[in-house]
């Protein structure tokens, strides 16, 4: 235990070494923001990080075209004020924009 605190610390190993690579990945996405957003404002890393972390949930990934935030829940994800002060967002949402927007990267045409 962590002395004063009631915080029991366990040590694990990874069980799926191959993870390492993804998580190298993530890792480096999230030190390319951060640097990006600590040029650009300034300020103490610690402060940004929350922000960093939200825009990589909710930025949509090439291979997907969802949000990681979408793939685990399943909807979009909705910051507090828009549920009390409904934004266009909100007021045109509709459940069948994922399957429109499938269908319109179907008709695109390739570069």
């Amino acid at each position: 235990m962590v002395r004063g605190y009631d915080i029991l610390q366990a040590f694990t190993s990874v069980a799926y070494p191959q993870c390492n690579g993804q998580a190298e990945v993530t890792n480096r996405e999230i030190l390319r923001v951060l640097q990006a957003r600590l040029d650009h404002e300034g300020g103490s890393w610690v402060d940004e990080l929350p922000g960093v972390l939200w825009v990589l949930r909710m930025m949509p990934k090439e291979g997907t075209g969802a949000t990681p935030f979408h793939l685990v829940y399943g909807g979009e994800a909705i910051i507090p004020v828009e549920v009390r002060v409904e934004s266009d967002r909100i007021k045109i949402y509709d459940e069948n924009n994922a399957e429109r927007r499938h269908l319109e990267l179907d008709l695109v045409d390739e570069t």
